[in-house]
Order: structure tokens, then C-alpha cells, then sequence
């Protein structure tokens, strides 16, 4: 039900809230800040005219409804089991790259996802193909958007393909 395509917008918030006790997150969003200190500590005119961008702690956005959906068949996905272990991460993984609107994709193979642990800390590496979702997967594991072990610590980075 939740994957379909004419659930949208708020439908899906509030279905997502009534049905599931989630809400749509927001992503906080980072920006090159302007090095700024005491009175005579930067070089003058290191930065171009014109180029000067404010950066404004805690901006943040919505997230579209094809990653809310895919966030929340994360979380709420049962077909894997409840153990954590290397092969259920790579699961959760490649469903969330390649299921789009939160489907649940036949995963055949988990080949272009690298999961290496290391004393508490798995070193993940995941493929952006192009669309994006390999870079918000990414922000959402470094955010908790997606539910993991919190014992655990994860280094993740994206692979574009």
C-alpha cells in the first residue's frame, strides 16, 4: 500500500504517521561556511566578488516522497529478520538503492556494496548511479534517518557509477 504511486505528499504523511508512528524527516542540509575571525586574521580578498554565501546553521529540507518511502521500507521491512549481521545490511542497503518509491526489488546480487568491519566501525561503500540515492542514503545513515545498530559506528562513502 505504501508503495504506490498515488500515495503522495501529505496522503503519505499521514499515513506514515497514523500507520507507522513516523514522521517525514528533515535533512539538514551543510554548506561551505566563510572562515571569519578576530579583526586582521584572514587574508584580504581571498574570496571572489559577488561569491560571498552566508551560511545558515540548522537549514534544513524536506525529504521527497521517493526517499521517505524507501526510509521508512527500511525501517519497517520485516523480510530480512530482525538479526544484524553483514548479509542483512547489504540487503537493506541495495533495497534502498534500487527500490524505487520503497518497493521491494528482487536483490540478486549485493556485488557493488562493500561492508568491511573494523574494530566497531563498518567502512561501507555504496554506488550512486547517477540519480542521487547513493548520496542521500549516504546523508541518511550519517543523520539516523534509517535504523541501525546504535554499538556501531559508520563510515560511509559513495562510489559514483
Amino acid at each position: 500500500m505504501l508503495t504506490s504511486p498515488a500515495i503522495t505528499g501529505e496522503l503519505l504523511d499521514w499515513i506514515a504517521a497514523g500507520i507507522y508512528g513516523e514522521f517525514r524527516p528533515l535533512l539538514q542540509i551543510s554548506e561551505d561556511a566563510i572562515a571569519r575571525g578576530a579583526y586582521n586574521t584572514i587574508d584580504y580578498n581571498n574570496v571572489a566578488y559577488a561569491k560571498l554565501r552566508n551560511y545558515v546553521p540548522g537549514s534544513a529540507s524536506y525529504v521527497p516522497d521517493d526517499y521517505f518511502k524507501r526510509i521508512l521500507t527500511w525501517n519497517f521491512y520485516k523480510g530480512d529478520g530482525s538479526h544484524f549481521c553483514i548479509n542483512w545490511f547489504k540487503r537493506r542497503l541495495a533495497r534502498f538503492i534500487h527500490g524505487v518509491n520503497g518497493i521491494d526489488p528482487p536483490v540478486q546480487s549485493t556485488f557493488d556494496i562493500s561492508v568491511m568491519p573494523d574494530k566497531g566501525i563498518f567502512f561501507v561503500s555504496i554506488p550512486d548511479y547517477g540519480d542521487g540515492v547513493g548520496h542521500f542514503l549516504k546523508d541518511a545513515i550519517d543523520q539516523s534517518l534509517v535504523k541501525l545498530p546504535f554499538i556501531y559506528t559508520y563510515s560511509v562513502t559513495v562510489v559514483e557509477q
